[in-house]
């Protein structure tokens, strides 16, 4: 398996080298998060690995953020937010893993936490949530979002007889060295065994067919095409692309 450095090393090169549908996908996900940011309008933020389409630019101009921390540990990822963000005093960027930093050297207690398409990917989405917790105020929120087990396409692959449970670990899931997939009741049920209350859950974006087969979609297809996916996403969660909770400290 090799280190903890070594698999980040090879996830963002998997990462970015499939990046292709999953540029929608950041969308999707950013859509509902910058929604989000707005009806709660936080002051004090952290985002725990930010990607490399930084959320931070679609929600900068709100009045509310008076600072945003960003812990990523990509060499990659987090250069490309120290570039982008290196203007706004507002945003500060850590380098290293969330566990390893909060409680060490991160003594501020925040009103929102983000782990934004995260806890599949990592071996202990616990520790995660556990560090998450540590740095949240009293009644501080959590989001957190991943892919969904029960995703339409993954739902249309198991009558294809192409897998044989839509828990199954696909090509790209081991490609991007992805540990586990989510539906909604395991997800609400890790974060509620974590320390939060969850306050609600859903999901977003309908993903009818594979990333790789959306790609090429993509390009033939309208924005409306899209919003109306994202939509039916939200209206059908247990079947979207990617859901979420949203918890409260307990």
């Amino acid at each position: 398996m090799g280190s903890q450095a070594d698999r980040i090393k090879g996830y963002q090169s998997a990462y970015l080298g499939d990046y292709g549908f999953e540029k929608t996908m950041v969308w999707a996900r950013q859509k509902y998060l910058v929604s989000l940011i707005k009806n709660t309008m936080p002051e004090l933020v952290l985002e725990i690995g930010c990607g490399y389409d930084q959320l931070f630019e679609k929600v900068s101009d709100i009045p509310s953020i008076r600072k945003w921390t960003i812990i990523e540990p990509s060499d990659i990822f987090f250069a490309a937010g120290r570039e982008k963000m290196a203007g706004d005093p507002r945003v500060e960027i850590l380098q290293g893993y969330a566990e390893e930093i909060i409680g060490r050297t991160f003594p501020d207690k925040v009103e929102l936490c983000i782990c934004s398409s995260l806890l599949h990917e990592v071996e202990q989405p616990e520790r995660i949530l556990h560090a998450a917790r540590q740095c949240l105020c009293e009644g501080g929120a959590l989001h957190v979002n991943v892919p969904n087990a029960k995703s339409f396409h993954r739902l249309l692959a198991c009558e294809m007889r192409l897998i044989s449970s839509p828990y199954q670990l696909s090509a790209r899931n081991q490609d991007l060295m992805q540990r586990r997939v989510f539906d909604i009741e395991t997800l609400r049920s890790l974060v509620e065994n974590n320390g939060f209350v969850v306050v609600n859950s859903g999901g977003y974006f309908l993903k009818p067919f594979t990333h790789g087969q959306m790609e090429k979609l993509v390009e033939q297809v309208g924005g409306n095409i899209l919003e109306g996916l994202w939509r039916m996403g939200v209206n059908f969660p247990d079947m979207a692309g990617e859901i979420f909770v949203n918890g409260i400290r307990k």
